[in-house]
């Protein structure tokens, strides 16, 4: 024999007898409280994730803002010149230049001056 609640026989807990209105009204009531449930997670969620979107978004403006500073200083770029003996292309701050010509190493600036 398989056991039911009281209510779900029909029954109250004293075993008196309950209407079919009753137990299903009972029913009912539970099916509710299981909706209430689910709807105060679903908002409580829904609040918590709209806190952490926004507390993210002013944490996010500050490194935008951060980024932009840096953004404001931009960084040099050096002229690239062509090495006269071998083509090689170099930073024009660490060629050498002879007669208003560049090389990329003394040894290279020797052989355009012996030839």
């Amino acid at each position: 024999m398989v056991f039911l609640h009281p209510v779900a026989r029909g029954c109250s807990l004293d075993g008196r007898k309950r209407s079919p209105a009753f137990t299903l009204h009972y029913k009912y009531t539970e099916s509710m409280n299981l909706i209430r449930l689910i709807a105060l997670a679903l908002v409580i969620f829904l609040i918590f994730h709209m806190v952490r979107k926004w507390w993210r978004g002013k944490s996010g403006d500050i490194a935008q803002r951060d980024a932009g500073e840096n953004r404001k200083q931009p960084k040099k770029i050096a002229d690239m010149v062509r090495c006269a003996q071998c083509g090689l292309h170099i930073p024009e701050h660490e060629s050498l230049n002879r007669d208003g010509r560049h090389f990329c190493s003394k040894e290279h600036l020797e052989q355009h001056r012996d030839s």
